[in-house]
């Protein structure tokens, strides 16, 4: 048994919903929010931790989740440096031996109640999950939950795909998120929907979310715009894969799927069951984070004689520059998607 020190200004004592008591208990190991005795094995910091944080777990028993692509955040070399293992879906050079390449275990967010700058409330708890009915009626035929946001090439692009599905779809496809129509939870919409537009942030490889593990979750068959291999990590009958960056392409294929109706067909909702064991079991955060440290095999180091701070380092000047850096790269994105991504 070990006990694992969860430390990031992202995650609170929602995300252990995602364990089968609600305790933050996967298994044989535990999970911590606090180490006030400082007697974990092993430190998680998840995107970056909260300030201060000392500890005695040695590096080799450190694990930091990188959990947004670098176009958007960009994490110091001198920070990684602190962590035997960095769990990333993209390749870092710069880490060596200490990447874990691998999608990031980004939380679930059907079934949390979030917005209006309060703590995300748990709707669903692993239980509720657990016994989702994937073949209850549902009322609404296809739906996406996104927001306006155009910050990278890939938010560019699925407004633009939005845009011309719904020119095609019409009143069929309903449009959900920051800049259309708001909600609090997720599941509201996911639980009613027979398919859903999983499009995401980000197109590297390894990478996938939340926005394909929700629909996966509420019993929606996944029509998927992201890391080509998320369809690896699941069985490809219960995923549409879709390439919006040849967004005319894309409709055809959406329109079609929807016409024949193939989400209904038996193989794609065995599918779509397995899928959801594979998500709730493997791909996990809990879950993977037990996957690394039995890997790593790091257990017998000696606890630290005493407490080290994670220090996270001032801004760079690379990083000052990067929110007007920003600003311009979305102005030539729009530009290049329209220009020559038209098929």
């Amino acid at each position: 048994m070990a006990i694992f020190h969860i430390s990031s200004p992202h995650l609170d004592r929602w995300i252990f919903r995602q364990t089968p008591h609600n305790d933050g208990v996967w298994h044989e190991h535990t999970f911590k929010l606090e180490d006030e005795g400082e007697t974990a094995n092993w430190l998680v910091v998840y995107d970056r931790h909260e300030k201060p944080l000392v500890t005695r777990v040695p590096k080799e028993r450190r694990i930091l989740f990188v959990t947004e692509p670098p176009e958007v955040f960009s994490i110091p070399k001198s920070y990684l440096g602190q962590f035997g293992t960095v769990c990333s879906f993209y390749s870092i050079p710069e880490v060596g031996a200490a990447l874990y390449l691998s999608q990031t275990a980004l939380p679930w967010f059907y079934g949390v109640k979030v917005g209006g700058g309060t703590e995300p409330e748990v709707v669903l708890e692993w239980r509720d999950l657990a016994q989702a009915d994937g073949n209850k009626e549902r009322d609404l035929e296809i739906t996406a939950i996104c927001s306006k946001k155009t910050l990278t090439k890939n938010q560019i692009r699925r407004l633009r795909f939005l845009e011309v599905l719904k020119d095609r779809l019409g009143d069929r496809l309903k449009i959900y998120g920051r800049g259309f129509e708001q909600l609090d939870d997720k599941s509201e919409v996911i639980a009613r929907s027979r398919y859903h537009l999983a499009l995401e942030n980000s197109f590297h490889p390894h990478y996938w979310s939340e926005k394909l593990a929700d629909p996966i979750l509420g019993g929606a068959f996944p029509i998927y715009a992201g890391g080509k291999h998320a369809t690896d990590d699941f069985d490809k009958r219960g995923i549409l894969d879709i390439d919006i960056s040849t967004p005319k392409r894309a409709v055809e294929n959406v329109v079609r799927f929807l016409d024949e109706k193939q989400g209904d067909a038996p193989e794609a909702k065995a599918a779509q069951k397995h899928n959801k064991t594979l998500l709730m079991n493997k791909y996990n955060f809990f879950a993977l984070c037990s996957q690394i440290a039995a890997e790593r095999g790091n257990e017998m180091l000696p606890s630290l004689g005493k407490s080290v701070e994670i220090i996270w380092p001032d801004k760079t000047l690379r990083q000052k520059i990067m929110p007007s850096h920003k600003k311009l790269k979305s102005l030539l994105w729009k530009a290049s998607v329209h220009l020559f991504e038209r098929g």
